[in-house]
């Protein structure tokens, strides 16, 4: 960029103008928010999910008619999208749409571009989840000391009542769990484990719902 000031003779009135460089390669998708969403595009409480994506080194976008967007290799019509807005200038471009449904859960390509350089596409990954399978999004602490009890606190993301937790842990490791409170889709749970020898193991945890562990 380059900043010029333009003054008169004789004169104190000025004004200051920069010239911003012309992007050469392709858009940047700095952030989406939020950065996962559910396969069926709705959340728990069935609205529509909203992303939003901010987005750099993309020429200014005049409105919506320039606007490319391609989610899981389909590109989106926004006409119908109430949820639609943009925001675009020479620094950066913001822009929202509805979140689409999608066929099954795992990382999906999002592509953004401004629709007169269409050779010129910015592209991020954006996590798909099932809202029907509980995730894991929190271990605390990941290791402890062996012959000790230690305590371990997981948090998941579930989308039904959870009736109980059950742990199933490999020979040498003893695990219990202590107790579990679950507020809206998300769940604490509190385990006792207990390992015979140093090293790394791997633990189930089944979510139990109306009888049925999964």
């Amino acid at each position: 960029s380059q900043l010029v000031t333009i003054s008169r003779a004789g004169s104190a009135a000025s004004f200051t103008l920069q010239y911003m460089g012309v992007p050469a390669g392709a858009p940047v998708i700095e952030s989406v928010t939020p950065p996962r969403g559910p396969v069926s595009g709705l959340d728990d409480k069935g609205e529509p999910v909203v992303l939003t994506a901010a987005v750099t080194s993309i020429r200014r976008i005049p409105d919506r008619s320039k606007l490319g967007i391609m989610f899981n290799n389909v590109t989106l019509d926004l006409t119908d999208d109430d949820n639609a807005e943009l925001f675009s200038s020479f620094q950066s471009t913001v822009l929202s749409f509805t979140l689409p449904a999608s066929a099954a859960s795992g990382n999906v390509e999002l592509k953004i571009w401004n629709t007169d350089y269409a050779d010129l596409k910015g592209m991020t990954l954006f996590e798909v989840f099932d809202a029907e399978l509980p995730s894991l999004e929190l271990v605390f602490p990941q290791q402890g000391p062996v012959e000790v009890a230690n305590s371990v606190g997981l948090t998941l993301r579930v989308f039904q009542v959870v009736d109980s937790f059950e742990v199933t842990a490999p020979a040498g490791v003893t695990a219990t769990v202590v107790r579990f409170e679950q507020i809206d889709s998300f769940a604490e749970v509190i385990l006792e484990l207990t390992g015979t020898a140093p090293g790394t193991v791997d633990m189930d945890l089944a979510v139990c719902t109306a009888d049925v562990c999964a």
